[in-house]
């Protein structure tokens, strides 16, 4: 019996962090696969795609990037107004490849 071969753009392996296991994305370009990259370990705001800065009255912005592109989406008063904008953005370009701050659980 010969195997088909699969192309990376048909099929698309990643590793489960948490339970060391490997599984598979279906019909996903890599690109589309690093959509859903989790929450960065140098993050200090605790939200994915909002950062602090002192400088301003409005503390926090929120930005997102596509391909080589970045989107600023504003200033907010507080981090999870922020956090709420790129998760609108994120599911608005991602689609269903978005990983958004509450499906991270970031909410509480």
């Amino acid at each position: 019996m010969v195997a088909k071969k699969i192309s990376l753009q048909d099929m698309v392996c990643a590793k489960n962090i948490r339970t060391h296991q490997w599984g598979l994305f279906v019909n996903c370009t890599e690109q589309q696969n690093h959509y859903n990259q989790p929450l960065s370990i140098s993050n200090s705001s605790g939200f994915k795609g909002v950062k602090y800065n002192n400088r301003y009255i409005l503390k926090y912005s929120a930005q997102i990037t596509k391909g080589y592109k970045e989107y600023y989406l504003g200033r907010f008063k507080t981090k999870e107004e922020a956090a709420m904008k790129y998760d609108e953005n994120a599911i608005e370009l991602f689609g269903e490849f978005a990983k958004t701050n509450e499906t991270l659980g970031l909410f509480t």
